[in-house]
């Protein structure tokens, strides 16, 4: 005698509709989908039992190699690969993309704002990039404090999030490196 037991472990499925096809791809909290494919990562809106909408769109420097989300402080991170290089960026609020030709402001980490500067990030996204000493291989977030941990060949960085305070009404999500682990 034969018994048949359902084994699919999932309540429901929704169908992403990609324009390409996807490379990588995470989960953005509750809400959100990020899939990657070539030089471009989109978003997804993933709440309620519809078909999966497309949030926003945009490009990257160069190929998707890791995507981390952290819901502490809603942002993706993402190592990526151009000419051979790989770089560590953080795209902050990304919510805030409209269409895939909105204007998006890259910055350096802990890199100051001007006060007129400022007020554009309000609602746009930005992109900050953190240089490293070595490749990074590995991203991983806190899902308590939004702090970025990045594995390199022989070291650890730590990248503590914090908010930078321009005014009495605005602060900016920023990054301070924080403790570097190097195994000899």
């Amino acid at each position: 005698m034969v018994q048949l037991y359902n084994l699919h472990p999932f309540g429901s499925q929704q169908v992403v509709p990609c324009k390409l096809e996807p490379e990588r791809f995470c989960g953005g909290g509750r809400d959100a989908l990020f899939v990657a494919a070539g030089c471009k990562v989109e978003a997804f809106a993933v709440a309620g039992q519809e078909l999966c909408q497309p949030r926003c769109a945009f490009s990257t420097l160069g190929r998707v190699l890791r995507l981390a989300y952290s819901e502490a402080g809603d942002y993706l991170v993402a190592i990526e690969e151009k000419n051979k290089a790989a770089f560590l960026r953080a795209y902050v609020n990304w919510r805030s993309k409209r269409t895939e030709n909105s204007r998006v402001c890259i910055r350096m980490i802990g890199h100051n704002v001007e006060g007129a500067f400022s007020t554009a990030f309000r609602d746009q996204m930005y992109i900050i990039e953190m240089p490293l000493s070595e490749v990074p291989l590995c991203i991983s977030c806190c899902p308590v404090k939004g702090d970025l941990l990045v594995g390199c060949t022989n070291k650890l960085v730590l990248f503590s999030l914090k908010y930078q305070i321009i005014n009495e009404e605005f602060s900016l999500l920023d990054f301070e490196r924080y403790f570097n682990y190097t195994h000899r």
